[in-house]
């Protein structure tokens, strides 16, 4: 039995592509081939699960043209520009971080095998794509911390502690003030 609201079958106005976590579900606001038709809603579904959830909206003003919902970001499309965006993330105490070219704001992440948290940074080298997946795979601890960059300014937002894939720590920061 599905959640109520996420019982969409597949219609003229409604897709659902069946994939190994389930269905993915897209439900439109018109039917296909309708020219300039607007995606609504989006999920995936199993049979006692919903998850990634994202709805979309968009307003006939202002400085963007599309905002997408999620239960971890919101993702607005600047209007005048097809590149650019904003991405806001809001997290567990409520500061919310944002990449955004146009206001000269980036997050960044930096992969290490360990963290100082008296000095509150990363210990050693960076890590690349290939040692995290060796980490990963063979279940080995490594940290992620997470950081507000204004302008070329960094300031701690979070730091994540893995153990391969598994999240077993996180430590939040309020970098609107010094960490």
């Amino acid at each position: 039995m599905y959640r109520v609201g996420f019982d969409h079958i597949k219609s003229p106005t409604v897709d659902v592509v069946k994939h190994n976590y389930g269905e993915f579900v897209q439900v439109w606001d018109a039917p296909f081939k309708t020219l300039g038709r607007r995606l609504l809603l989006t999920y995936i579904r199993c049979e006692d699960n919903v998850s990634n959830i994202s709805t979309y909206e968009y307003p006939k003003i202002g400085a963007f043209s599309i905002i997408v919902k999620s239960s971890t970001q919101i993702k607005k499309q600047y209007r005048n520009s097809n590149q650019k965006s904003r991405v806001e993330m809001t997290l567990q105490n409520g500061n919310i971080l944002i990449s955004d070219e146009l206001e000269n704001l980036a997050v960044e992440a930096v992969f290490t095998v360990d963290f100082n948290f008296e000095k509150l940074s990363p210990k050693g080298r960076k890590l690349g794509d290939r040692a995290v997946m060796k980490l990963q795979a063979e279940n080995e601890r490594y940290f992620v911390s997470t950081y507000q960059k204004v302008g070329d300014e960094p300031r701690l937002a979070m730091v994540k502690e893995y153990l391969g894939k598994n999240v077993v720590n996180t430590v939040l920061y309020d970098f609107a003030t010094d960490n």
